[in-house]
């Protein structure tokens, strides 16, 4: 039960790793030389190696996402993974896209972690 519960935590933590790197790997990919445009029935996409390797990543996360869900509660986990996303874009958002920080969202990560504690109180 205990080895169990360990894989199941270290599942998260990739699943996590990946879901936050391919977001961020994306959006840093698509802020430089994104196009996607359709003229004449032409569909046309130029996109960014980085970007790609972020997409990838958030399919590698997708895929990682259907073997977590089965292993907990949907509503004990979801919120749990969900905030933990969040807080970890909205940080690396900061550091790496160099997006603005204001009061409200420095706010809206506090009341996120505040709702972790008290869903994952037992």
């Amino acid at each position: 039960m205990r080895k169990e519960m360990i894989s199941s935590i270290i599942l998260i933590g990739v699943y996590i790793f990946f879901t936050v790197s391919g977001l961020i790997c994306y959006k840093y990919g698509t802020s430089v030389n994104f196009q996607f445009s359709m003229k004449d029935s032409n569909l046309s996409l130029n996109i960014n190696i980085v970007a790609l390797i972020g997409l990838l990543l958030y399919i590698v996360s997708f895929l990682l996402y259907i073997f977590v869900i089965p292993k907990f509660n949907l509503t004990y986990i979801l919120p749990i993974i969900s905030a933990i996303v969040s807080v970890l874009v909205y940080i690396l958002s900061i550091v790496i896209l160099k997006e603005e920080v204001t009061a409200r969202k420095i706010v809206g990560a506090f009341i996120i972690i505040i709702g972790v504690l008290i869903v994952s109180i037992k």
